[in-house]
């Protein structure tokens, strides 16, 4: 027993480590997304990829290392969160006081990572919105080069079409 709770308190700790790397990456991920450099994005969407790969394997492992701590205790296993296993190991000692502030880090670091993903989101989505809206514009000032359609002495000026930037829109 001894060593799965072991195994599953280094397993947090790495799951920890992941996610504030994926945090701090965020951070970066956001001043990328301002300074619009793609090549940069797509660099830090490859680390970001890798991290959440690492983050999936581990939570696979902690499952398992749920499930064989369950075994061992005769319970089931959708009754042992880490809180529970605490409840189970005692307050007093120091497994459990680890596991619970490991706990309490990894709820405010996946917190504060949902933010940061949050806030990502509504900037990509702002520079795409600016890309439209440009676009639009380059768009607009191609078809209708004056304000008027018609010439001096109320002839009709035959309005020329915008060259197009896409073939199709996606």
């Amino acid at each position: 027993m001894a060593s799965l709770m072991n195994d599953l308190t280094s397993n947090l700790k790495e799951q920890l480590a992941c996610y504030k790397s994926l945090l701090q990456l965020q951070q970066v991920k956001s001043e990328v997304i301002i300074a619009n450099v793609i090549e940069d994005l797509q660099k830090v969407s490859a680390v970001e990829r890798e991290l959440v790969g690492r983050v999936s394997r581990l939570e696979r492992e902690r499952e398992r290392l749920i499930k064989d701590i369950a075994i061992v205790l005769n319970k089931k296993e959708k009754d042992l969160s880490i809180l529970r296993l605490a409840e189970l190991i005692g307050q007093d000692k120091t497994e459990s006081k680890q596991l619970i502030e490991i706990r309490e880090k990894l709820l405010d670091t996946i917190q504060e990572l949902k933010g940061k993903n949050t806030q990502n989101a509504n900037l990509v989505d702002q520079a795409l919105n600016y890309v439209d809206f440009t676009m639009n514009a380059l768009q607009t000032s191609r078809v209708m080069p004056s304000a008027s359609a018609y010439a001096g002495k109320g002839q009709a000026v035959e309005q020329q079409s915008g060259q197009r930037y896409f073939d199709a829109k996606q």
